[in-house]
This record gives structure tokens, sequence and C-alpha cells, in this order.
């Protein structure tokens, strides 16, 4: 446990901005949560950045591991995977991985303030009500909080939402009313209307066809730019090659897009121009009863009782015990997770009782438990395919068998060794598949050098990159408490300097919603240390493999875009700012050159060293098998249409 000094106490205010700091006080710190932000020579003394204190314990702790560990020693005291059963299924690992996040960002600060009371206990305490992991860390010991702002009112709640299943009035008799109280249709109406018979239309359509259809869901919000500049479209990276082979090999996919809103107007033009996609929303409304309603209540309160005595069992942060905090994140989490999901398999089993699917594909199948134990039921075979990194302690697969555990029928993995990763832990052979990796069967390979220098020179010029500069490539990460900490203290440490003849381009991960603090953190940085910024470019929308054949190198840190460089042929740079960080090994492999600071930076880029193409050839025969990985997979769901898996009632393997 870290000691705080017994000097008298200051106040502390937390602010978003620099903007927001309060007027000063003789015994007040100011300490401005924009990680983008950085103090010049004339600011306020009493007005800092939390970068400084972030560093201290990022360089010191591996936050990611160690969070981890807390959280399954805490998970295995309470017993939760025999706990958190729900419709036969454990649902222990459904949440563990966004349990492990609330740990870790709630570690973070623990240590944060720490480092900020090092000088002078702090209290009382100003925090912004939307900093909710500070706000657990400044209360639990006790300290004197003063919340800054409020929650926004509540929107208003949806006629559909507001009814009870009491008071439900079938769809017949509303339209009857309907018909004797007639109103004047807007435009808006109209087009709703109009978008509900097309998707009716089309889903009448599906069903009628005649060969084994196969479910695939995938994730249009996560949809990558594939492809040269012109004519590129947003494809799933995972099975936009897959769906094409599923036809080729005699089945009919139906693709079910997750994730997408009514009111999306670039949703529905993917809707109007891929004739086999049917948006969740629709899914989800046409299959939704009043029912459902009593099933989802049974389902919850048959666990949220046992809950109560968890927060008995101690959980300590740094001396901190955070149990009672833990217990209500997890009851919070139980809570909707399970309503979302019961609701969902309602809605599922009644689609697949009335498509009657040979087979359900999909990624991302940590997130898909009703998926899985919907095609359970019905002995359709279900089949999970590996999206980005993949490794042994990767919080998103099950850690060990259990009894109660659902899985999906087979699992494709890209390589041997992601299959022996989850040999490992929760999976038995026969339900792993080493398929390759169909990201790769969607890049268009580069027959000559002269191709290569024509796709160079084009993103260059798409880029803004000067003839003589550099390109460096930065992969960006999307969880935003690890972007403002993990992320921006790898930045400052690896570009807090003078850059010359080097071009930054941020490659923003898909699931980043804002140009994020990239820009202003090294042009602040450079404002500070009187030097000029590097030129920098931040982009999303572009084929990463182009970009990365483009690039004289990639820097990276907790990035799946490490092992894409591998692939690329791009020299590879890991940031080694603090412990952990290299989960899979790449300086081992030989595949990446560790970085420490902005002089190793610029030698690396300035000395570029290659991967040896033995080294390189080892990593990749060990995590991606070669050839038409889409064929494997559409072969194998093939096969197994033709011989259908016996029903299962529960989760038990």
């Amino acid at each position: 446990m870290i000691e705080t000094t017994a000097t008298p106490s200051r106040r502390v205010t937390f602010v978003p901005t620099a903007a927001d700091a309060p007027s000063p006080r003789s015994d007040s710190l100011v300490v401005v949560l924009d990680a983008g932000w950085t103090p010049g020579p004339g600011d306020r003394s009493d007005v800092v950045s939390i970068r400084p204190y972030f560093a201290a314990v990022l360089e010191r702790h591996d936050l990611f591991n160690e969070a981890l560990g807390l959280l399954d020693r805490w998970g295995k005291d309470a017993g939760l995977a025999d706990l958190l059963i729900v419709e036969g299924v454990t649902y222990w690992f459904r949440m563990r991985e966004p349990l492990w996040h609330w740990v870790h960002e709630r570690l973070l600060w623990r240590y944060t303030f720490a480092a900020i009371d090092a000088d002078a206990a702090h209290d009382p305490v100003s925090v912004p009500w939307t900093e909710a992991a500070l706000v657990d860390i400044v209360r639990a010991p006790g300290r004197s909080i003063e919340m800054q702002g409020g929650p926004p009112p509540p929107p208003p709640v949806p006629r559909m939402a507001r009814r009870s299943s009491s008071r439900y009035v079938p769809t017949a008799i509303r339209r009857v009313v309907r018909r004797f109280r007639p109103r004047p249709e807007t435009s808006a109406a109209a087009a709703r209307r109009h978008r509900e018979a097309f998707l009716e239309d089309r889903f009448k359509r599906l069903s009628l066809l005649d060969a084994p259809r196969v479910l695939v869901l995938t994730l249009p919000s996560s949809y990558q730019r594939i492809g040269a500049a012109v004519g590129a479209g947003r494809r799933d990276p995972n099975l936009g090659s897959v769906i094409p082979a599923l036809q080729g090999a005699g089945l009919e996919p139906i693709v079910i897009g997750w994730g997408m809103r009514r009111d999306d107007e670039e949703g529905w033009s993917a809707v109007e121009s891929d004739e086999r996609l049917l948006p969740a929303y629709y899914v989800a409304s046409r299959g939704s009863r009043p029912e459902d309603e009593g099933r989802v209540a049974a389902a919850i309160e048959g666990v949220l009782a046992r809950l109560d005595t968890l927060a008995e069992i101690p959980f300590a942060l740094d001396g901190l015990d955070m149990a009672a905090s833990l217990v209500q994140a997890l009851r919070t989490a139980f809570q909707q997770t399970i309503n979302a999901d019961v609701h969902e398999l309602a809605r599922i089993e009644r689609l697949v009782e009335e498509l009657r699917p040979g087979a359900i594909l999909m990624t991302q199948e940590g997130h898909r438990t009703p998926w899985l134990l919907a095609g359970a039921r019905a002995g359709v075979p279900t089949f999970a395919l590996q999206h980005g990194v993949l490794y042994a302690a990767h919080p998103g697969y099950a850690d060990r068998r259990h009894p109660m555990l659902i899985l999906p029928s087979r699992t494709f993995v890209f390589g041997d060794y992601e299959r022996r990763a989850l040999e490992g832990r929760a999976y038995r052979p026969d339900e792993l598949a080493v398929s390759g990796s169909p990201r790769l069967d969607l890049d268009g390979t580069v027959v000559s050098p002269r191709d290569a220098e024509a796709e160079r020179a084009s993103v260059r010029a798409e880029l803004g990159v000067a003839d003589d500069d550099l390109l460096l490539v930065v992969s960006t990460l999307h969880v935003p408490f690890v972007r403002r900490s993990h992320l921006v203290h790898m930045l400052e440490i690896l570009l807090g300097g003078p850059l010359p003849g080097i071009h930054v381009v941020f490659k923003q991960h898909p699931g980043e919603r804002d140009a994020g603090p990239y820009r202003e953190l090294l042009e602040g940085l450079a404002r500070a240390g009187g030097y000029a910024p590097p030129p920098m470019t931040v982009v999303k929308e572009i084929d990463l493999y182009r970009l990365l054949r483009a690039a004289d190198a990639h820097l990276g840190q907790q990035s799946t875009v490490l092992t894409d460089a591998v692939m690329a042929g791009t020299p590879n740079l890991i940031a080694t700012v603090g412990p952990g960080g290299d989960i899979l090994g790449y300086v081992a492999a030989g595949v990446a050159r560790p970085v420490r600071d902005v002089a190793g930076l610029r030698d690396a880029l300035h000395d570029p060293r290659p991967p040896d193409p033995e080294a390189r050839r080892a990593f990749i025969d060990d995590h991606f098998r070669p050839g038409d990985a889409s064929g494997r997979i559409a072969a194998t769901i093939q096969t197994a249409v033709r011989e259908p898996v016996p029903s299962r009632s529960t989760g038990m393997r």
C-alpha cells in the first residue's frame, strides 16, 4: 500500500478542461483531465495536467494483468461462475471482461490519487459527476467529495417502453382504432412505413430460399475501408470474404446487421444495397412479445438476491476495500445484460423457428450468448471466428471449463498459436479449427515492385506526406480511459520531442467516435518544449494494409496492428514505456523493435532494421495458416449443415 503524508490537507479540484479551472486559491490544486492539454510557460502554476500523475503509475504497474488477477481471484472466492446462472448458462465469463475494465480503471485512479497525495494530503476533493471511477476511489476511504454538475434529465421514455405487458394492446386492435381516428401522415411516417414494408418483403424472400440458410451476424459499426481509395467500400474485415464463400459452397447466407439504428440514414443505404441484410432492429421489433417481460424478470430476480452477500467478500485495491462498489457494478451490469439478452433470446428463438437455418456464424461470440443458446436448443450448429489478437490471458475468452459454459460448436482461429492458447483454457480440440485469417483473403496482393511503389506514392499523396518525409503509422485504442492514460503516456514519451523529417499518421481504431487528443497533445508538447510539431494526419477510413505498406514504420502498444504490420512487412516499433505490453512476444520473436524514448524512436526510423526474413516467416507460420481461409470456413460449415448436431437444452457441454 502507498502511504500518504501527514501534512495539512489541501483542496484538489479535477476539471474536464483547463477552461473549467476555478479561481486561484492558496490551498488548492487544479488537475485537468483533458489528456491532450499541456500547460505552457505563462499558465497558472496551480493548474496541472493529469498526465504526470498517470505516468508515475504506468511506469511502475502492469495494470492490465494486475486488474485481471485481482478480479479472477475475487470471482473464484465468490463462486460467481456457479452463481450467475441464467437460462441454464453461466454468465460469469460474459461479465468478466467489462468488470475487468471496471477494476482496471479504479486501480489506475487508486494509484494515481496516491501520487497526487505524495506532496500533501488532499481533502476535500471536487470531481465531475461523469468521472464514476474517480468518484468511487475518492468516496471509499471517506474523503469529503464535491460533485461538479449533475446528470442531465432522463430522456423521455418511449411509449413502447412505458407500456406494461398488462396493458398491451394487440396490433390488430390498434389498427382498428387508428382507422376511426385518422391522422395526416407525415413524410417521416410514410418513409418508415415504406421501410417496414421493404424489410418485410425482404424477409419473406429470404425465408423462401431453398438451399441451407446460414445466419451471419455482422457489426456494421466496425466495418473498415478495404481497397484502394477509388471505389473502396466499407466491409466486415472478418466476414466480408466468408459470406461470398458460403454462397460458393451452395449455402444461402442471411446477414443480420447488429447495432443498426432506424434513424441512421447511412445504415439504411447499406440495407438497400445488400439484398441479404436484415438490420437487428427489424429482427427485434418483429420478434417481440409482451410475455417476454415475465421471462426477463424471472431470470434477473433469481440471481439478484444471491448477489447481496458478495459485499462481505473483501476486494482490496492497494489496501482500499472496494467490495461494495464492485458488487453494485456487477449488479448493474448483470441486470442490463440479462434484460437485453433474455429479450434477445426470445426473439432469436422465434427467428430460428421461422427461418430454420442450417448454421449460425458470428464473431465476438463472448457477447452473443443468446445466439449460442438459441442455436444449441434448436440443434443448429454455431460457429465463431476469431477477431483481433488472441492470446492466452485474453479476458474475452473463458479461462477455464465450466459445466454451464456455452461455447460455439466450432471456433475458427487464425493459427496454431491461437489454437494452443484456447486449448489450454476452456476448449476441447474438436471445438477448434485453424482456418487462417479471412481478412487476408480480402487484401489485394501487390504483384510487382512497380505496383508497390505506385501504391506507396498514392497513399502518401492521399495523406499529404511530403516526398522527403518518413511516414510513421501510430495505431490507437478506443477504450476511453485506456486511451487517455496508457496510450497518451506512450505518445508523450515517444513523440514528445523534435521529430524532423517524420510525418506521423494516427490510424484510429474503428471504435473511436471522435478525432482523439492526438493533434492537440503533440502540438501542446511542441509549444511547451519550444520546437516545431511534426506534420500529422489523423485517419480512420483507410485500408489498413495499404497504409502499412506505404509506411516506413509502425508504432504500437497493446494493439492488434502490431501483428498486421508483420503481415504487411512493415518494420514494427513496440513501445516499452512501462511493464507489460508485449502480449504476443513480438520482441522475442524478432518481429518488433523496442523503443523507450524520443531519441530511440528517431534512431529506429533513420536506421531501419526490418525483421529477419526467417524470424518473420516463423511468426507468420505460427499465427496465420496460409491459403484460402474463407473457403475452409465455408467448407466446414457446409459439412456441419449436412450432419446436424443433437439438440441441447442448456449450456452443458
